[in-house]
């Protein structure tokens, strides 16, 4: 972390380890053509990407923690340092009921870096990018950098905290439960003017899943920019013949 610790100090870190029966992990092994993609939202940077928003926001903009920015809407201090969502109460109930084949957490590496971990040999993923509402943030430190659309991707989660695959027999449990979830928590989620999500609501990103002969790691995430088009608008997963 460049830039981050001065001579002589340290960082301490709490974490946590979970356990589950072998029996009950999700591997990923049952996503198929046809299933869907829902993405929670992120609350902002979350814990990735934050040497090159230190350089953009202090180095290259030159501003202190309590400017405030109002392409952003907030202090920019407070805007990077908002807490990562925690996921479990949106998540509890959908695990526990097999409602998803797949969990993707989108950290570092963002989409492209985390996504195709989580698919079975022969099958990617086209993602619409029009299909959620990006954050203000990571459009200010796109606009300070000149930083093009796969770098973002790469940086930065853009909004997106984690992605669910799900049956499409069951997309419409995951999203009711998600957003149920959302309600009875006080964690609030990034929002756009232009196209509105509640606070912790899921969002479905229009794409389709393709079965191919044997693609490398790198080839099962394929981005296709496409026009904008309404929020939780259903995805179409289609096999290749």
């Amino acid at each position: 972390m460049p830039g981050f610790y001065p001579p002589g100090e340290y960082d301490l870190a709490g974490f946590i380890v979970g356990a589950v029966e072998r029996k009950k992990l999700i591997t990923g092994k049952n996503v198929k053509p046809g299933d869907a993609l829902i993405a929670l939202p992120s609350a902002g940077l979350h814990t990735n990407g934050y040497s090159l928003a230190r350089k953009l926001v202090f180095e290259v903009a030159k501003l202190k923690p309590e400017t405030y920015v109002a392409e952003v809407g907030n202090k920019i201090g407070a805007e990077l340092l908002k807490p990562h969502l925690c996921y479990a109460p949106a998540l509890k109930n959908i695990v526990a009921r097999g409602w998803v084949s797949a969990l993707a957490h989108i950290t570092g590496g963002g989409i492209p870096g985390n996504l195709p971990r989580v698919l079975p040999t022969g099958v990617k993923a086209n993602i619409d990018l029009a299909s959620w509402p990006i954050p203000a943030i990571f459009k200010y430190l796109a606009k300070l950098g000149k930083i093009d659309t796969d770098e973002l991707l790469q940086s930065f989660n853009m909004g997106v905290g984690m992605i669910l695959v799900a049956p499409p027999k069951n997309v419409q449990f995951v999203e009711a439960t998600s957003r149920s979830a959302a309600k009875n928590s006080s964690a609030s989620a990034a929002s756009s003017a232009a196209n509105p999500a509640k606070p912790g609501s899921p969002f479905r990103a229009l794409c389709k899943w393709h079965r191919f002969p044997a693609p490398s790691s790198a080839d099962k995430y394929h981005r296709v920019l496409a026009p904008r088009i309404p929020r939780l608008t259903p995805g179409i997963l289609t096999a290749e013949s």
